[in-house]
């Protein structure tokens, strides 16, 4: 008795272009998928002293960014 692999058939060009379509599209879908996710916890938000006023006494100790302008002489 004599065994033999099964012949597989090649897959028809058209079939194979398809297929690394599709697998390029997955790979480029999750690239950009991390990449733009994480956009959102690299942008740094800077508060005005008015809005940090605003916010009151519950964020007294807390690490804030704060942005605007410097009056002239006031160093």
């Amino acid at each position: 008795m004599t065994l033999t692999r099964p012949v597989l058939a090649p897959l028809p060009p058209r079939g194979r272009r398809w297929g690394v379509l599709l697998g390029i599209l997955v790979v480029v879908a999750v690239i950009a998928y991390l990449a733009l996710s994480s956009v959102g916890n690299a942008l740094v938000y800077y508060l005005t002293p008015t809005e940090l006023l605003a916010r009151g006494h519950a964020e007294v100790g807390k690490t804030e960014r704060l942005g605007g302008l410097v009056k002239a002489g006031s160093i």
